[in-house]
Formats: C-alpha cells, structure tokens, sequence
C-alpha cells in the first residue's frame, strides 16, 4: 500500500481574473469566491485524472517493495528452489499523480526506525512520459535493500506536476469550464462536476487507469 504527503510549490495555472473574464463578471468583490473555484476546479480535474497539475513535493511511504507474481503453476511431489523463483521485487515502481519530474531521495527503514538513503547511482528516474506515471527503475545489478520494518520501510521524495507556465492548454481549459459550471451551479455538483460539466472527453487522454 501507498501512502502519500504532498506539500504545493506552484502557483495556480488558472487565476480568477481568467474566470472572471469567461464569466463576463466586472465586479471586484466577487475576486476571492472567483480564487476558490478555480482551486476547486483544479483540485477536481487532478482527482478525476488522478494527475498533479500545479507542482509539488510529494512524499510516498510503502511498507515493502512490491513483487511480480512469477506464477509456474501448481505441480506434483516436492521442488528445491529460490523463492525469486515464484516472487521476485520489482524492478520498476512507479511514482502516482504524474507528471513525474524528479525525485529527490529514496530512503529504506530497519527496524530500529534507521534512514538509510539508497545510493542514487543505484537507479534510473523515468520521467520520459507526461502523460502516465514516471517510474523509479533499478539499475542492472542492483537489487532493493532487505531487513527492512513492516510498515512505513520505504520513503520517496520527489517533485511532481506540470512547472508554473508550463500546463497544456487542455487542461487549463477544463479547470476554466468546471469553475464557470461551479459558479453557475452551485450546490448542484452532486460529486460529478467534471461529467455534468461536459469537460469529461477533454482529459479522457490524461487520466491514469489504476488496476482493480
């Protein structure tokens, strides 16, 4: 399981004077209302694509590296093998809520609650896609440390979210839609803003389909 902290370092793709002006809304006093929507628009958008928009710092907490399922099968009588065999961690372990744009540290847990930082020499950052999960990926060679406590033993840091200036015109447009539907509907969102709002086919192409 995942467990993830985030700390927000950028700014707002979308300021309230954009919506204002999609609204046609003059008045000043409504500028702090006008802020709040576009925060909840973006907040709406990130969780129905289940992607960052505005950069953060993400800290991601795992009790134990994940393993592939070599499955061979079930077979007569006794075999003598390595568990690698059947379960095998990883390689690869992908970092949620992309665009992935660096990570800052990896650091494993024993169970004395010890921080070691795993050697970044050891692994490649895979940031090559803005569009699906970047990826933490071991080096040849290299394998993920062990002995480690059972829960909370391994801890990512890393930067995540599009850098201020930089987030596609698609989405910003969506944040703009669903803000004006807010502000038009408020009240009436039911928990479906980005369906009832008709913003849904423009981030079909961002969002992150999670295996059930």
């Amino acid at each position: 399981m995942k467990r993830y902290d985030e700390i927000i370092t950028g700014a707002e793709p979308v300021t309230a004077a954009e919506l204002a002006k999609v609204l046609e809304i003059t008045d000043p006093g409504q500028t702090p209302f006008l802020t709040t929507l576009v925060k909840v628009a973006r907040q709406q958008v990130e969780a129905y694509c289940r992607i960052a928009i505005v950069q953060r710092t993400i800290t991601m907490f795992m009790d134990r590296f994940p393993v592939e399922d070599h499955d061979k099968g079930w077979w007569d009588g006794v075999r003598e093998a390595p568990i690698s065999s059947i379960f095998a961690a990883v390689r690869k372990i992908e970092m949620p809520l992309p665009p992935l744009q660096s990570v800052t540290s990896v650091t494993t847990f024993d169970d004395s609650d010890v921080g070691t930082i795993f050697a970044a020499a050891g692994y490649f950052v895979d940031t090559a896609s803005k569009r699906q999960q970047g990826r933490v990926v071991l080096r040849d060679g290299i394998t993920w440390p062990i002995a480690l406590r059972s829960a909370n033993a391994i801890q990512f840091v890393y930067v995540a979210g599009y850098a201020d200036g930089s987030v596609p015109d698609d989405l910003k447009q969506a944040i703009l839609g669903i803000g004006a539907y807010l502000f038009a509907n408020r009240g009436d969102c039911g928990g479906d803003c980005v369906g009832k709002c008709g913003m849904a086919m423009l981030l079909e192409s961002y969002i992150i389909r999670v295996p059930r």
